[in-house]
């Protein structure tokens, strides 16, 4: 059986902890749009990345991917008075 060497298993460690950390951010964005919706919030932005992007538009909304792929961005806007409260939260 044969090994990797050590800057192939180094190689190999960063880029599972680099694909955990976008993992990561990804379902931490999205919990953010989930909690969004949850308390009746209209959400405008979802963004996976940072510098420069793509961007996806539907309406109001968009989807936006960034080059860097560290970071991330979601906002959202109250539909009600009420709503502004929940903005402690988000």
């Amino acid at each position: 059986m044969q090994f990797l060497k050590p800057a192939a298993l180094y190689l190999e460690v960063v880029l599972a902890l680099v694909a955990l950390a976008w993992f990561k951010m990804v379902v931490h964005e999205l919990a953010h749009l989930c909690g969004y919706l949850l308390v009746g919030w209209k959400p405008t932005l979802l963004q996976f990345g940072t510098g420069k992007k793509w961007t996806l538009r539907r309406g109001d909304f968009s989807l936006a991917l960034g080059l860097m792929l560290f970071g991330g961005m979601a906002s959202g806007i109250a539909l009600t008075e009420k709503g502004f409260r929940w903005k402690y939260f988000f």
